[in-house]
């Protein structure tokens, strides 16, 4: 702390980052910009009909995992959460959501391979949509993602009018899964 004092870093987060710790500081930088800490109430309500509509967020990174699942979770759909691919395949022996956002760098099992296996699957998983949500952004790896299976792409950090854009084609087919 002292060192971050002197080189006039006013906060300081320690790794491992506790989830209160991040979203304490972030209120605060919030509250001294005078800004409104609600900055979720700018997230569109696309239609009312996705209420039912269920959305798998497959993400290793908590903070990611957070963030797209408020984003959506504001739109008005329902979130259904793994961890890795390997989870994402045990959850879709039991559930079968309209849509599925698919990180491509995890342990354990990478979203390439996850959503390879998914295709594989019997019934409409085959065209399930499945949009990359990954951070890598270089020249090619959308086609990456598209050989592998997914629908779509959408880099990190996303932007709200991106999932927006990525989703609005899809609610009428989301709104009677």
């Amino acid at each position: 702390q002292t060192q971050a004092d002197q080189a006039g870093i006013r906060n300081v987060l320690t790794k491992p980052v506790k989830l209160h710790e991040l979203y304490a500081l972030l209120c605060s930088f919030l509250a001294d910009g005078k800004q409104s800490v609600r900055v979720a109430s700018k997230v569109p309500t696309i239609n009312k009909m996705t209420d039912s509509a269920k959305i798998m967020v497959v993400e290793d990174d908590v903070i990611n995992m957070m963030l797209i699942s408020e984003v959506l979770g504001k739109m008005g759909f329902g979130v259904i959460k793994a961890n890795n691919g390997k989870q994402a395949l045990e959850i879709l022996a039991v559930q079968e959501p309209a849509l599925i956002f698919m990180d491509v760098n995890m342990p354990e099992m990478d979203g390439f391979t996850t959503t390879r296996m998914i295709r594989k699957l019997e019934g409409r998983f085959a065209t399930l949509p499945i949009i990359a949500l990954t951070a890598d952004a270089m020249l090619g790896d959308k086609e990456k993602c598209i050989e592998a299976g997914m629908t779509d792409y959408i880099s990190k950090p996303f932007r709200l009018e991106e999932i927006e854009a990525v989703l609005k084609p899809l609610i009428q087919p989301l709104a009677y899964n």
